[in-house]
């Protein structure tokens, strides 16, 4: 398998430097990744607002992005229910596309993929646990989460070094 090869090999170049120009493309596909997947969140929460899920959100305004007035209301209005169905919507969404196909939409679109060492799709507890740690790896609007992929020659979050996955090329 091609994954297993390039996984097996030592990182070298400029692969290893901590703001080579491989690290920073790889870490700002991921991140504009995550943006994709934020507006394919955002679309589910509208649809699951359409269907009764959540409650009716207010029009942002200002500076304010409508996904993070839809939250800031839910929290505000003390519902806790319509917090789990987010959070719970969220969580499954990374948790399942993961595991079942490798990627979530956004990594689709930029070409990337999450897989074990060995170059094979991740299992359900791998993309389970990965999912539950990205709490701790969005600490501080993801400053946790950057650390540890500058931080390390595989460019791993928390969740991945704890769950032995890299996010690597299709």
């Amino acid at each position: 398998m091609q994954y297993a090869t390039q996984l097996s090999r030592p990182l070298a170049g400029s692969e290893v430097s901590p703001f080579g120009p491989a690290d920073v493309r790889r870490v700002t596909r991921r991140g504009l990744a995550y943006l994709v997947d934020l507006a394919a969140l955002f679309v589910i929460v509208v649809l699951g607002r359409a269907a009764g899920w959540t409650q009716p959100q207010t029009l942002a305004t200002g500076s304010e992005s409508a996904i993070l007035a839809t939250y800031r209301q839910m929290l505000s209005a003390g519902n806790l229910r319509h917090y789990l169905i987010a959070a719970l919507i969220t969580f499954g969404y990374f948790t399942l596309m993961e595991w079942l196909f490798g990627s979530t939409i956004g990594k689709w679109v930029f070409g990337i993929r999450v897989v074990d060492f060995s170059g094979r799709r991740i299992s359900f507890g791998q993309a389970l646990f990965r999912n539950l740690l990205r709490l701790i790896d969005g600490l501080f609007a993801g400053v946790v989460g950057l650390w540890f992929m500058f931080n390390n020659e595989r460019r791993q979050r928390l969740g991945d070094k704890a769950t032995g996955t890299l996010v690597v090329s299709r």
